[in-house]
């Protein structure tokens, strides 16, 4: 059985086509920046928790700043041109590219004074494979659908609670607490505690000075049956082939945007118009 995540959960509910091209069609995507600034910014704090705290801000920023450059590099290996870089607003590429860069070394930096603000709060909590729980691998069955996922971080704090944090570098807050509501659950399964609230963590200081930070949510809305239903439900109109359309918004920062049937470019969306089937291999 194929795993399922909450990652393709949350895309095929907000866009079946764009799901549809990504997942099943295997449509090329139009390259960005933001997507390798995340995975600098969420390398670079993994690497300080596992170090216990020892690395100074420098030496995390060194190694996010070249986990960056490499990921940016390769990219620009395969997409030279700088105007098929999405950048979610009237920035040219190569602009947002240097001004993701610096995000990098801004957020990291942010992560550490506030790890630091708050030593005697919380810490990572010393468990798991790595010794700490920093990107922390899990697979659990939620409603007979197998879901493979990562838990950015799992806090103790001083109190005795457990909780769930998953760092956003973008300015968004999701609006579901879905995905803590399955790492919840995860949590459960694995180390027999189950937390009743977590957090979306924000390195982003906002436009009045203040630093954006921590956004709570109550996990216990997320219970078994809910997840097992939404998975349940997601799994089977996904193995029906069912892929509905949703023009809104989103569609100026859908990296499928040249390919969709709906709003795509002609000449190029036809070539994935009619994928609605995986190749099949052996179960």
């Amino acid at each position: 059985m194929k795993h399922r995540s909450v990652s393709q959960l949350t895309t095929y509910a907000q866009c079946g086509e764009s799901y549809r091209l990504s997942k099943v069609a295997k449509a090329p995507e139009r390259p960005t920046a933001w997507s390798i600034h995340g995975s600098a910014v969420h390398y670079g704090i993994e690497e300080y928790e596992l170090s216990h705290r020892d690395m100074t801000v420098e030496q995390v920023q060194e190694l996010a700043l070249s986990y960056y450059d490499k990921g940016i590099a390769e990219e620009l290996e395969q997409s030279p041109d700088y105007a098929r870089w999405l950048t979610g607003g009237n920035k040219k590429g190569e602009t947002d590219i240097a001004d993701r860069r610096k995000l990098v070394s801004d957020q990291t930096k942010i992560y550490i004074d506030y790890a630091e603000a708050h030593d005697d709060e919380w810490r990572v909590w010393p468990v798991g494979p790595k010794g700490m729980a920093c990107e922390l691998e899990f697979t659990i069955d939620i409603g007979g659908v197998r879901v493979l996922g990562y838990i950015d971080q799992i806090r103790e704090y001083r109190d005795g609670r457990i909780a769930p944090i998953d760092i956003k570098t973008g300015t968004k807050d999701p609006g579901s607490a879905m995905q803590l509501g399955v790492y919840a659950k995860a949590i459960e399964e694995n180390m027999g505690v189950r937390p009743e609230s977590g957090a979306f963590f924000f390195p982003r200081i906002q436009r009045n000075g203040t630093l954006k930070g921590e956004v709570w949510h109550d996990l216990t809305l997320w219970d078994d049956d809910l997840l097992a239903r939404e998975f349940s439900n997601f799994d089977k109109a996904e193995r029906a082939g069912i892929y509905i359309a949703s023009p809104s918004d989103y569609c100026r920062v859908c990296s499928q945007q040249d390919n969709c049937r709906v709003k795509g470019v002609p000449g190029i969306k036809e070539r994935y118009a009619e994928i609605t089937e995986r190749p099949q291999r052996a179960s």
